[in-house]
């Protein structure tokens, strides 16, 4: 049976491309699984702070829609 593999090719960045990452969670996770230079331990952390951020605001979220569901009497 012939497999072929799949091959990604990243087309967005050069070679050896400095790109600025804003300091949100979301983003230095991103880059931190990206770029494989931060370990395992410093990967799960930022993972750990992107879900704590994300449960904040769905926490505060659902505060103001039971606040606005209430006052459905203009």
């Amino acid at each position: 049976m012939d497999c072929k593999q799949n091959v990604e090719i990243e087309l967005d960045y050069l070679v050896d491309e400095c790109v600025e990452i804003s300091y949100d969670v979301y983003n230095l996770t991103i880059a931190a699984i990206m770029t494989g230079e931060c370990s395992v331990f410093e990967v799960n952390y930022c993972i750990k702070q992107s879900l704590i951020v994300f449960m904040f605001q769905i926490l505060l979220t659902s505060w103001y829609a039971s606040e606005y569901l209430s006052m459905d009497n203009f």
